[in-house]
């Protein structure tokens, strides 16, 4: 899938969209906008840039992903 799971920090986080992903009422797409620090979390400072995320979520499994652009 070339999908990384990276511990990291978010705030501020706005939901700007919620779609449905197909017809089964389990799983959801959502957009949105956070700040991010996406470098490794024993960092002494962190830097917080802006991000838009697409995520996905499914509700019966409780398993989903997020990605930044």
């Amino acid at each position: 899938c070339g999908c990384t799971y990276i511990p990291m920090r978010i705030k501020d986080v706005v939901i700007v969209g919620i779609e449905h992903e197909n017809d089964s009422g389990e799983s959801f797409n959502l957009h949105g906008e956070c700040k991010a620090e996406l470098k490794a979390l024993d960092s002494k400072k962190a830097v917080y840039r802006p991000y838009k995320f697409k995520a996905s979520y499914n509700t019966k499994t409780r398993k989903g992903t997020i990605s930044f652009e």
